[in-house]
């Protein structure tokens, strides 16, 4: 009985939660700029460098969080690397 319950607890459980809204900062080396895509669909939004891009990004993410408890993230995503730029919740 007690063995049991020693492997039981020891057992762990991980929770992903998945954004509300999503944005990625995606380079398009045949473009040479920045690509801003929402939720994964591409927006009509380019950016030359990437600081531009994020800030974009994190100004219509921002700008659509209206319902309580929304989670957004922001990501860049160049030669296969992902990076989280920006993470927020609304009404928290």
């Amino acid at each position: 009985m007690y063995g049991r319950m020693a492997s039981m607890s020891s057992t762990r459980h991980t929770i992903r939660l998945k954004p509300d809204i999503e944005y990625q900062v995606v380079w398009s080396e045949t473009l040479s700029h920045w690509e801003l895509y929402r939720n994964g669909i591409k927006t009509n939004n380019a950016r030359r460098k990437m600081q531009s891009a994020i800030d974009r990004a994190i100004a219509a993410v921002q700008a659509e969080m209206t319902a309580p408890k929304m989670m957004a993230v922001v990501s860049s995503f160049k030669d296969g690397i992902k990076n989280i730029e920006w993470r927020g919740r609304s009404g928290v």
